[in-house]
């Protein structure tokens, strides 16, 4: 129960933006696959490698935590609809969860091409408004949740760091990082339970080729 929780806050917290139209081809590239434990996301430009450690989650699996509807085969459409969870893989002990989430920009991606602009700051304004109401929904009063600039693929990003408490004794650490990349927004999520471990978590991930 307590995983599912923390799972669960992980893959919802996300940022609501408008839909828009997304080009077949671009599904996988835009994805994700991974094989022999490697993880490779084109659109984002990065790699992962998770070892016997980690457990992959299915399509099934995510929409069982969001109440989404289970499917395998996924439609383009979900790409359009607004935020998607496209990856999640945890810890076979369940400390540890990390999650790739697109939302599909259409005409708002020219507002959000500068990382310095205004549209920007409020971008990365509603992500922490989103981290934080999700916490409240979720009845959890002692938490914190504060915007950062985050080191990522050798890139400064916006990014959305809270702390909180489930159950009221169990320390929970997560930081979003919010990577642009043309008409997409890229957020890639990391949550630990017990120790603060998102630092070491993000940096599993590197340069693809690098």
């Amino acid at each position: 129960m307590k995983y599912r929780m923390f799972a669960l806050f992980a893959v919802i917290c996300l940022i609501v933006c408008c839909p828009a139209y997304a080009d077949e081809s671009d599904y996988t590239q835009i994805t994700g696959e991974i094989k022999d434990g490697l993880y490779i996301n084109r659109t984002l430009g990065a790699e992962a490698y998770f070892d016997e450690n980690w457990r992959v989650l299915s399509r099934k699996d995510i929409a069982t935590l969001t109440g989404a509807a289970a499917s395998d085969s996924p439609a383009l459409e979900e790409l359009t609809s607004g935020a998607m969870p496209v990856f999640c893989v945890s810890t076979k002990d369940g400390r540890a969860n990390i999650n790739i989430t697109v939302i599909h920009l259409g005409v708002s991606a020219s507002l959000l091409s500068d990382p310095d602009s205004v549209f920007m700051d409020m971008f990365a304004e509603s992500a922490r408004n989103g981290a934080a109401n999700v916490l409240t929904e979720m009845g959890i009063k002692d938490f914190t949740a504060e915007r950062m600039k985050t080191s990522f693929l050798g890139e400064e990003y916006h990014s959305v760091y809270s702390t909180s408490k489930l159950n009221g004794f169990i320390n929970q650490y997560q930081k979003l990082v919010i990577c642009i990349r043309g008409e997409y927004s890229i957020t890639v999520t990391a949550t630990s339970l017990g120790r603060d471990a998102i630092d070491e978590m993000l940096s599993m991930f590197r340069r693809i080729g690098s």
